[in-house]
């Protein structure tokens, strides 16, 4: 795709208080670099949102608080807003920058779907130990209110973001306890990361941002690592080890001794809160237990939306009968055969196209929803899908039929 963000944004991302403020202030002492001011949170409180109001299944699904379009549209629609509206700030605060750096932390939990709109994008991950992450962020009134409910936070942080990682073209993991040793080696390495020359005077402004004081922790103002170590009580890491120890060993932060070992934890007299999980980017459901007509439809659509890719659900019960007709023969068949030959069937159609017309009729357990597409190829395609569910709500039958049907072939 391209437009006028085509390649130039970077999505700044990590737990709150990892240091995504600092490396954002030393990043925009590049001349040819624009931070977007504040967090936009566009994609973690607003098109996840969307997102999730938007379905891909059938036309004219009936499911409450849903609308259909078809994905590639849904995302290009995306697209074009995130354009409008970062494009338009950066063009306000720097029109000549060629790197824009879009810096919220919880956007780290929806990197599959910043991923989907912007292919072309850098994500930029900072990490910190996450016991100096946790102790500042259970300090803030803003904050999730204990160390337990912190340390789930900042663990969420990190396993979304290498769990993101395969999908993500560019992404570059940086460690603000190497930014902190060294911050011009380290922002110098970014900078060759996102192809941008910095010349003595660029680095020499990128050491002068490292060591500004700016959104510090007013109850521990002085900037360093560690601060864990003098601050916790036994009491308090062993609560942070029990919630977020397995990811901070693996990531290679080592046990340390605490420097003092007060009687009763300093983190105390806040009201706790409670602790909201984080929600991934939505996914397609496709075969949740069916308790209702409304959950019926949000399955048929979910299940409708993956068929039109040219692929099977990944859950689809190895139990469920299906009968096909279309290109490749007439035939019923059950068990892992039966998959199978249906995903290999639907591979062969390859992605559906565009969707014309739509309609559905729900008789009991049973749905029969008739679909015409374009086809990328044009030519104009009628389908009729019918999915009977059993009593627990799983898919227990798959008729799918593509006309026209093929002469004189069976199986």
């Amino acid at each position: 795709m391209s437009d006028r963000l085509s390649d130039r944004m970077v999505f700044l991302v990590g737990a709150p208080r990892s240091g995504t403020n600092w490396l954002q202030r030393m990043l925009a002492a590049h001349p040819q670099v624009v931070a977007l001011p504040s967090e936009t949170h566009l994609f973690s409180h607003g098109l996840k949102h969307l997102d999730a109001q938007v379905q891909h299944g059938l036309l004219t699904s009936p499911a409450t608080g849903t609308v259909f379009l078809p994905r590639d549209e849904w995302v290009a629609a995306m697209r074009g807003f995130c354009v409008l509206v970062y494009g338009r700030v950066a063009d306000s605060v720097d029109p000549g920058a060629r790197v824009i750096v879009e810096r919220t932390p919880h956007h780290v939990l929806h990197l599959p779907l910043i991923a989907e709109v912007f292919p072309d994008a850098a994500v930029l991950h900072i990490v910190r130990d996450g016991r100096d992450v946790v102790r500042s962020l259970a300090r803030q009134e803003w904050g999730p209110g204990g160390i337990r409910e912190a340390a789930a936070q900042w663990r969420d942080a990190i396993t979304s973001a290498r769990a993101a990682e395969p999908a993500l073209p560019r992404y570059l993991e940086v460690r603000y306890e190497e930014l902190m040793a060294d911050a011009r080696q380290g922002v110098t390495e970014v900078f060759r990361w996102l192809r941008l020359d910095a010349d003595d005077d660029v680095l020499a402004r990128v050491e002068a941002a490292s060591q500004l004081s700016f959104n510090v922790d007013p109850t521990s103002p002085e900037i360093g690592i560690g601060k864990w170590r003098s601050q916790w009580s036994r009491a308090d890491l062993a609560a942070f080890d029990e919630v977020a120890g397995a990811v901070r060993r693996d990531l290679g932060y080592a046990d340390q001794p605490l420097q003092t070992r007060p009687l009763r934890s300093r983190v105390r007299g806040r009201v706790k809160r409670r602790r909201t999980q984080p929600e991934l980017p939505r996914e397609p459901v496709h075969n949740p237990v069916v308790t209702s007509l409304e959950a019926g439809q949000i399955a048929v659509d979910g299940f409708l939306a993956i068929l039109a890719t040219g692929r099977l659900p990944d859950d689809m019960p190895e139990s469920a009968e299906v009968s096909y007709a279309g290109p490749v023969g007439i035939w019923t068949a059950t068990g892992p055969t039966a998959r199978q030959r249906l995903s290999d069937a639907l591979e062969k159609e390859g992605p559906w196209g565009r969707q014309l017309r739509g309609g559905e009729q729900m008789l009991g357990r049973t749905v029969v929803v008739t679909t015409t597409h374009a086809a990328p190829d044009g030519e104009t395609v009628d389908r009729v899908v019918v999915l009977g569910f059993a009593v627990d709500g799983r898919v227990s039958h798959i008729g799918y039929s593509r006309f026209p049907l093929p002469a004189g072939e069976s199986s």
